[in-house]
């Protein structure tokens, strides 16, 4: 199950539109940097370890730098698997003296089988993130580039 609040999306699909706009109409321009902060790759990325991440801890974006399919993988905050859950332990405090004695005492296992059974969240871990999609933009005429640069300028985000 994947829990998406409606307004989010909308939100999402705005800076979808504006970043496409920024791309047709040349807004984003390259910065001139010092080059301290700035990777850059001869050759668009592959795989998607390879590709420049984008974004601002609520949207983010993996940019492949393709020059005639372009592919941009998106994801926004509330797009995860899971349902909302709230992961306080209500008796996790009662227990914290006696585990920390446990512990002060050199008796792991004891208090490793109390932590699990009282102190843990359940579940426990967090649900995972998952991509909100592949934006793929395609480049009539720009198959074959010449003095191919990506980059991204960690100091501007550019």
């Amino acid at each position: 199950m994947m829990y998406i609040h409606k307004t989010k999306i909308m939100l999402t699909v705005f800076i979808v539109l504006l970043l496409l706009t920024a791309i047709q109409t040349g807004w984003c321009q390259q910065a001139a940097s010092d080059g301290k902060w700035m990777l850059w790759y001869p050759k668009p990325a592959e795989k998607w370890v390879e590709a420049l991440p984008i974004g601002n801890g609520i949207m983010g974006a993996m940019v492949f730098g393709k020059t005639d399919v372009e592919r941009i993988q998106f994801n926004e905050d509330s797009l995860w698997t899971g349902q909302p859950c709230d992961y306080q332990n209500p008796g996790a405090a009662e227990v914290l003296p006696q585990l920390r004695q446990l512990l002060f005492d050199g008796k792991q296992a004891e208090a490793e089988k109390l932590a699990m059974e009282h102190f843990m969240s359940n579940p426990m871990r967090q649900a995972f993130y998952q991509p909100f999609g592949d934006l793929k933009l395609t480049f009539d005429g720009h198959q074959n580039p010449t003095d191919y640069r990506r980059s991204l300028d960690l100091r501007d985000a550019i």
